[in-house]
């Protein structure tokens, strides 16, 4: 009896109802069969020493083993081959994905996997692919066309919010997909734009299922498949797919899910990831860590906004300062020039005042010297007339006892004008002995008073200085004061705000409670 998993056989399994003409112990042990199948193919001779012609694909290496396929150019027919190490060191080429080769080996049945395989000894380069030819075509025209150039690659948004899907009905990818993305935004919206990813029609449905999610207006574009040979893959290197992608309006991200090839969707998607699973941290943050680097970003833009608060408030305060030190600068500028000036009318108006008293003094002075010089001249002569008479009055009283009363008489006018002459002449020859006399009494009176003069401008000046000085503080104290009445004019309007915006809350409250209790009633 044959064995089965697990070392079993028949007898350990307890049969469950079967029809009546299933007899257990004639069942056919799976490892019969392929056992079988092997000799057939260690016995079959056909394809001994022939060379069989293949595409690559599906190239990857294990345990320094090389293992790929060889497909058919017409149908989707494919041979898998193994070389193993002992063998690799004696090919010619080294094997790319896509080469067109003549390979000879033993063709074997792998128990293990149940498929046919070809255990290759000798290979031989016979060129590139048709299709291959074509693909490398195509890339080269997309390339002419900027299609694969990075500057005109999307980004994601940070934080979509509908994300649209391209891939199979019920697959895979589909699934790993939805809870990539759910895992990180529970609340995202998911559409799916199903459609076939293999076989003719393959590259005008993924076309058009990409056109339909662009007419939805989805945030994010995802492509997948979910993986498979280079052969299942074809249709994403179909230029109506590539297309598609490449003038696509929307951000597009290529999860095609396979690294041993690289197809060309992959080249003109804006994002390409390895797998459908990460697909969720492509697109979109961790709803909770974006939550986290909110409130991080929050407190590092709150700590900014202190600290340009701060600095601020110290710039304007500085600037402030700076102003009023300037103001009060240019006061004390032109309140100094005022002094000046003022000083200087008050000296000319003291000078001026000084000059008139002593003009007017000097007259006085004049006028007194010339009215007593005067008096004294006329005295002088008074007493020479009389001195004269006196020594001749017997003389002429004997001769003009009878004469001089007449021609006293007759001459009195002449007398006097003769007299008055004789007295302005004597004056106009002594005037610059008078004016000079003048100018020395004027110097001795100036020099007696100099002392007096100075000590009453001393006293002045002082006193006119102790008034500005007074007249600067009171200014500086009453811009001080203002300042002062200013900040706490601010501080009683913020204030004020306060009270306001408490006073209006506790309204709020009164009308919410209000309501509930006639709700209540």
């Amino acid at each position: 009896m044959g064995l089965l998993s697990n070392d079993s056989t028949v007898d350990d399994v307890e049969p469950t109802e079967l029809p009546d003409d299933l007899d257990v112990d004639a069942l056919i042990p799976v490892e019969d069969v392929t056992t079988e199948i092997c000799g057939l193919f260690k016995g079959y001779p056909k394809f001994d020493n022939e060379y069989i012609i293949g595409e690559i694909g599906d190239l990857s290496t294990q345990s320094d083993h090389l293992y790929f396929s060889l497909t058919a150019a017409r149908t989707d027919g494919k041979l898998k081959c193994v070389v193993w190490e002992s063998k690799r060191g004696q090919l010619d080429i080294e094997m790319e994905q896509n080469m067109l080769v003549a390979a000879k080996g033993d063709l074997t049945f792998f128990e293990a996997g149940g498929y046919p395989s070809l255990e290759v000894d000798d290979l031989h380069l016979v060129g590139e692919s048709a299709y291959w030819q074509r693909i490398q075509q195509l890339r080269r025209t997309l390339a002419d066309e900027g299609l694969l150039a990075d500057e005109r690659k999307q980004s994601i948004p940070t934080l979509p919010t509908t994300i649209g899907v391209v891939t199979a009905a019920g697959s895979d990818a589909e699934q790993d997909i939805i809870e990539s993305l759910r895992s990180q935004h529970p609340g995202v919206d998911i559409r799916l734009f199903e459609t076939t990813v293999q076989g003719d029609s393959a590259p005008s449905e993924i076309a058009d299922a990409v056109s339909a999610a662009e007419t939805a207006e989805v945030d994010v574009l995802v492509i997948s498949r979910g993986g498979g040979s280079d052969d299942a893959l074809r249709p994403f290197n179909e230029e109506p797919v590539v297309r598609s992608v490449a003038t696509a309006e929307t951000p597009t991200v290529a999860a095609i899910g396979h690294d041993a090839d690289e197809p060309l969707i992959d080249e003109v998607a804006d994002v390409r990831v390895q797998t459908p699973t990460a697909v969720g941290s492509a697109v979109m943050l961790n709803a909770e860590t974006y939550r986290e680097d909110i409130a991080e970003s929050r407190q590092h833009i709150q700590a900014a906004y202190n600290r340009r608060t701060t600095q601020w408030l110290a710039d304007t305060d500085a600037a402030i300062q700076d102003e009023a030190t300037e103001h009060i600068t240019e006061w004390f500028e032109t309140a100094r020039d005022d002094i000046s000036t003022a000083y200087r009318d008050h000296i000319e108006t003291w000078l001026a005042a000084s000059r008139t008293a002593i003009s007017s003094d000097a007259e006085q002075l004049v006028g007194q010297w010339t009215t007593s010089t005067k008096t004294a001249v006329e005295g002088a002569a008074h007493q020479l007339m009389q001195s004269w008479l006196h020594e001749h009055r017997r003389a002429i009283r004997d001769v003009c006892s009878d004469t001089v009363p007449r021609w006293t008489r007759r001459h009195r006018r002449d007398i006097q004008s003769a007299y008055r002459d004789h007295t302005e002449r004597w004056v106009q020859s002594n005037e610059q002995a008078i004016r000079s006399a003048t100018r020395d009494q004027c110097d001795r009176w100036l020099r007696s008073h100099r002392r007096a003069i100075r000590s009453n401008y001393q006293q002045l000046t002082k006193r006119w200085l102790t008034d500005s000085r007074t007249a600067i503080d009171n200014e500086t104290a009453r811009i001080e004061r203002e300042q002062d009445i200013q900040a706490q004019k601010q501080g009683l309007e913020r204030r004020n705000y306060v009270l306001i915006a408490l006073v209006l809350v506790l309204l709020l409250i009164v009308a919410v409670l209000l309501a509930v209790f006639l709700g209540f009633i």
